[in-house]
Formats: C-alpha cells, sequence, structure tokens
C-alpha cells in the first residue's frame, strides 16, 4: 500500500482542533517512493487472486450429492403440490359462481389426470370428492406424496447434509414441517387456506436463501439440477392436463395461476386467455423463470460445471442430453388452431428425455445408491 493521508486546506493561521472540524476543503495526498517496481503488482501477495481454479475433481462425496439432488426436487415437488391444491380450494370456496359443477368437474378431471384422487375415495359430488382429497393431501400423513410425505423426505435428505446446510436453512425446514402440523392437527378448509399460502412463502424463502447464500459449488449445481428437472417435469404435467381435457377453456386460468404467471399473461395480452398464449409464455417464453425454456437453460448452465473424474463418458453423454432440450423445444411451431394431439405428444417426448437425463446422472453419480422415489 501506498502510504498517505488526508490534508485540511486552510489559510495561513493557526489551526485549532475546532477549525478541523468545521473544514471545508481536502486533499487526499499519497506519499511516493522514488522509483516503482514496474512487477510490484505482480509480486503484492496481496493482489495474487486465490480463486481455485476450475471444479474438476468432484468436492463432495457421491452420497451428498445424491441427497441434495434429491432435496432440490422434494421441495419443487413440494411447492407444486402446494399451488396446485391452493388453486383448486380457491375455487371450491370462492361463491362468486366460480367454483359452478362445470369447474368443478373440470378440476377434479385435472386432478385425476394428475393422479392425486386415491382409489379409496369416497363416493360424491365433485365438491365432497374434491374437499376430502384436499384434506387429506393437507393432513394424511400415511399418504404417498402428501404434504407431510413430502415434507419427511425433504428433512431426510437434508438431515443427510446437514453439515452443509446453514441454521437459517434448518430453521426454514423446521419452520415448514410446523406450519404442515398445525393444518394436520385440526383438517378443514378455512384453516388450510392460509397455511398453504405460508407454506409456499416458506418455500419461497429457501429458495432465496439457496440462490443468495449457497456457494457455487458441485452441492448447489446438484441441488440446481434436481430442481430445474422436477419443475420441467411437473410443468409438462400440468400443460399435458389443458391439452387432454375436452372442457380445456376452463383450465386455463387455473394453469397460469399454479404456475404464477397471471399478471404476466395479462400484461402481455389484453384479451381473453387462449392456450397459443400460454404455451409461448410456459414453453419458449426463456424470461419467464416459469417457463420450460428457463429451465433448460439453467440446466446447461449447470451441465457445464458436472465434474468429469467419476465417469468422463458418464458426463459427456450427460451434457449432450442436456444440450438437445433446448434446440428440440425451440423447434415447436406453434399454429392456431393448435394440433392439441401433436403438441402432447411433442411434450411427451420431452418428458422421456428429462427422465433420461434423472437415469444417467444416477448412473453416473449416484448409482450405489438405490433410487428412493419414483
Amino acid at each position: 500500500m501506498i502510504p498517505g493521508g488526508l490534508t485540511l486546506l486552510r489559510p495561513q493561521q493557526k489551526i485549532t482542533s475546532a477549525m478541523i472540524s468545521l473544514a471545508s476543503n481536502s486533499k487526499d495526498v499519497w506519499i511516493l517512493p522514488e522509483t516503482i517496481p514496474a512487477d510490484e503488482h505482480e509480486s503484492n501477495p496481496q493482489l495474487v487472486s486465490t480463486r481455485s481454479s476450475a471444479l474438476a475433481p468432484i468436492d463432495i462425496p457421491s452420497r451428498i450429492a445424491d441427497n441434495l439432488f434429491w432435496m432440490g426436487r422434494y421441495t419443487e415437488r413440494l411447492e407444486n403440490l402446494l399451488r396446485i391444491t391452493r388453486c383448486i380450494l380457491g375455487h371450491l370456496t370462492n361463491p362468486l359462481g366460480v367454483a359452478s359443477i362445470g369447474r368443478l368437474t373440470v378440476l377434479y378431471g385435472m386432478m385425476d389426470q394428475l393422479q392425486l384422487i386415491p382409489e379409496d375415495v369416497s363416493t360424491g359430488s365433485p365438491s365432497e370428492i374434491i374437499t376430502e382429497v384436499i384434506l387429506g393431501i393437507l393432513s394424511a400423513s400415511d399418504r404417498p406424496d402428501g404434504v407431510l410425505d413430502i415434507i419427511l423426505h425433504i428433512h431426510q435428505s437434508a438431515f443427510a447434509v446437514r453439515d452443509r446446510l446453514s441454521a437459517d436453512t434448518w430453521r426454514l425446514f423446521n419452520r415448514l414441517r410446523s406450519d404442515a402440523n398445525s393444518v394436520a392437527a385440526q383438517p378443514n378448509l378455512l384453516a388450510s387456506s392460509s397455511v398453504l399460502d405460508t407454506l409456499i412463502l416458506d418455500l419461497a424463502a429457501f429458495s432465496g436463501m439457496e440462490m443468495e447464500n449457497m456457494t457455487r459449488g458441485h452441492g448447489w449445481m446438484f441441488l440446481e439440477i434436481g430442481r430445474r428437472l422436477e419443475r420441467s417435469l411437473n410443468l409438462l404435467d400440468l400443460i399435458g392436463t389443458a391439452l387432454g381435457s375436452v372442457e380445456n377453456a376452463l383450465l386455463y386460468e387455473p394453469l397460469l395461476e399454479i404456475c404464477d404467471s397471471v399478471i404476466t399473461y395479462r400484461r402481455r395480452n389484453f384479451d381473453e386467455i387462449r392456450l397459443t398464449g400460454i404455451l409461448e409464455l410456459l414453453l419458449l417464453d426463456g424470461d419467464n423463470p416459469r417457463s420450460l425454456s428457463f429451465q433448460f437453460t439453467a440446466l446447461e448452465r449447470a451441465a457445464i460445471s458436472l465434474p468429469e473424474s467419476p465417469n468422463p463418458q458418464g458426463v459427456a453423454d450427460v451434457r449432450s442430453l442436456i444440450a438437445t432440450l433446448s434446440p428440440y423445444l425451440n423447434s415447436l411451431k406453434l399454429e392456431t388452431p393448435i394440433p392439441r394431439e401433436f403438441v402432447s405428444n411433442y411434450l411427451t417426448e420431452i418428458q422421456g428425455m428429462l427422465q433420461n437425463i434423472s437415469e444417467l446422472l444416477t448412473q453416473v453419480f449416484f448409482s450405489h445408491i438405490v433410487p428412493r422415489v419414483n
């Protein structure tokens, strides 16, 4: 460092401490040596970068990578389930005609297509069945892929990597379980509505901490890949319900609501909600964090940092598969009217590609662990 200081400029008179506080003019003063070595900045150890050159060898055990990958998938799966449940609950309890028999019948069909309605559900009207199913999703501890079941899996994955999570992250996960248990203790639709909002905000807080606080090492990378894969698969399932339903127009707004894209769609389109606009926004819009295109770009960025040391050829295959996603998606041409069967088959192909990527990641990095989630 160059020695120096701050100099006060005053008229020629005696300077007192009181005058120093009132001084209005000052200058920085540097005391220069007679000669400055040309390579001083190169020899100064304080200016030498300490950043590691690359993440070539994997910096976490395979067990840790596996649990972070599934923790990302479970948190995204939980958010998707909560958003679907909140949307349906809102239409069920809205007294202004939105929850008509026709709308509830379509929502029931969507839940059935998403495999949210168990086989042993009681018979009754769509409203009664949906109410029973929603309360079961939120409060039944023995329901596979219910809220409590997914939170349990999140805690199990998080506990396996507890030394890599901050205290604030653990507080969030504990709060998530506490908030979910509050509605499970007294299951009713009125309490469920507010708790669903709270649980979604808990997950949003976790996402914010992941993006702003986690070091971009291999652990974060596997967590990110898990989240992006799961969000892509969930989005394809949701769009498939809109394409496959006979009364699909009644699902347009719920679909946008679940994907948190209502405001964006309304801002860009001033007419009634159309399937073409929905598909453009949720499939092809790379600026929408909820779109499929956005997920594929995030996957491509993460794949660049995949460690090659365990299996160079396997990693190359993973990268090659991920690299084909965006070009294949962008080759989809949306026309009016949209050939729904063609688009549905097209998206089914992408689902298969994503499943292949997940299976290949398991083979390359987690092959010694039996997959715990279908």
